[in-house]
């Protein structure tokens, strides 16, 4: 993406794109903190209070889900704008429709984990588009 970018003269592409992989490792992280600590203090620090243990770690897991969701799609949405500046500058349109793929799989990932399979597709379709980008594109944009 750095040398896509720096070819194509759009620094956007590369800065979406970071700015994009930070949300989601930040969400990754902020997700297992809230879980790890909401299963620490339930189990290891309840003391003999089950009721009160078990609502600790059900609220702990429903913060991190919550946290990690809208980080997600926070992400998603900086990938896909970093997609839709390449598929412009190269008119490969496979960029644009796996990075709205990406997008809307990380909406629907709520849902039963078809967002996950929407997901695995947009990164395929990118995957594709990115091996299908002519050898000599550094001739092609001068």
């Amino acid at each position: 993406m750095y040398q896509l970018a720096n070819l194509l003269k759009e620094k956007a592409i590369f800065s979406n794109f970071i700015i994009g992989m930070v949300l989601s490792l930040v969400g990754i992280f902020i997700a297992m903190f809230f879980g790890l600590y909401s299963f620490l203090s339930a189990f290891l620090l309840g003391g003999g209070r089950g009721e009160a243990a078990a609502a600790g770690f059900g609220l702990g897991i429903i913060i991190a889900i919550v946290v990690a969701y809208i980080l997600g799609i926070v992400a998603a949405n900086f990938y896909k704008e970093s997609f839709y500046l390449l598929r412009d500058k190269i008119k490969q349109g496979l960029f644009g429709t796996g990075g709205l793929l990406l997008f809307i799989g990380q909406i629907l990932i709520i849902v039963f984990g078809i967002g996950a399979i929407i997901i695995l597709v947009g990164w395929l379709l990118i995957t594709i588009a990115f091996f299908s980008l002519p050898d000599e594109l550094e001739h092609e944009l001068a």
